[in-house]
């Protein structure tokens, strides 16, 4: 969430603390239309506000990423002697849904370039949010999203260049296995079949 400065309704500014409302008119517009509960639309009113539009741009809340964690993943990453380097967090860096969050800017500019520079097939990257079964790979690096668990979705770009293989429409999960050289990954849904499985080998 602070690397990403928030989320889809809220910017916050790590370095200060700050949040508020990104566009309280979409907020309305997605409860109106059922994409949000009443419980979830009241926490965001009552909690945030928009920014006065007024407010100098100097003074405004910033999309900054947040350094300080970012400079522990790049210290980390740089010095890992394992396996596998596992980097974990809820809204993917790259998802090829449609009609839901997809690509996430901030985490393309800022986080994407340290697991490039110190990754490779070793460095795996897990996300949620968008709600099918999909992976992904760029540079070498590869991108997993696993968010069928408690909502499905239909809408994929399966043109987009980074996109190995995906499963929509049902609930599923993923399953991971590793030894010193694979690491090897199966969707399961709701079927109980396996609509994908991939292995990655270094």
């Amino acid at each position: 969430w602070r690397l990403n400065s928030g989320d889809t309704y809220v910017l916050h500014e790590p370095k200060t603390g700050r949040s508020v409302l990104r566009n309280a008119s979409m907020v309305h517009d997605h409860y109106a239309r059922g994409m949000m509960n009443k419980g979830k639309f009241d926490a965001l009113m009552k909690s945030f506000k928009e920014e006065p539009f007024e407010t100098p741009i100097q003074e405004r809340v910033k999309a900054t990423g947040d350094p300080e964690q970012l400079a522990w993943i790049n210290d980390t990453l740089a010095s890992s002697k394992a396996d596998w380097n596992l980097v974990i967090g809820h809204f993917p860096v790259y998802s090829a849904t449609t009609g839901e969050h997809g690509d996430t800017a901030i985490l393309v500019a800022y986080l994407m370039p340290i697991l490039e520079e110190y990754g490779g097939t070793n460095t795996l990257y897990f996300s949620g949010h968008d709600h099918i079964l999909q992976h992904n790979q760029k540079s070498s690096v590869n991108y997993f999203g696993s968010g069928a668990g408690a909502r499905t979705h239909t809408g994929v770009d399966t043109h987009a260049d980074y996109l190995l293989g995906y499963h929509q429409g049902s609930y599923g999960f993923m399953v991971h296995s590793a030894s010193s050289t694979e690491l090897a990954t199966d969707f399961v849904i709701d079927d109980e079949s396996v609509p994908y499985s991939y292995t990655i080998t270094k």
